[in-house]
């Protein structure tokens, strides 16, 4: 059974991932929880919301996440940017 779902919001889906000093985040992870928790929540590769991407995705050599997510509907998410050899 999917979960219904949907697109997260802008820039989450267009952005190019520059934390500072005008580098992108090569390697970067972006992590989703839910809202106000700790608790990781999936995102999805597609508005099916059966595919589900890794948690944390983990950004390519341009500081992009590589397609677009989606997120279960009625649960706010939180993202988080963190450093390649973060946990």
């Amino acid at each position: 059974m999917s979960t219904t779902v949907y697109l997260a919001p802008a820039p989450l889906n267009v952005t190019q991932f520059i934390p500072g000093g005008n580098v992108p985040a090569a390697g970067g992870l972006l992590f989703c929880y839910q809202a106000g928790t700790s608790q990781k929540q999936n995102m999805f590769t597609d508005n099916t919301g059966v595919p589900t991407w890794t948690n944390p995705l983990i950004l390519d050599s341009g500081g992009n996440q590589g397609g677009e997510v989606w997120i279960p509907a009625g649960l706010p998410a939180k993202f988080v940017l963190a450093p390649s050899n973060d946990t």
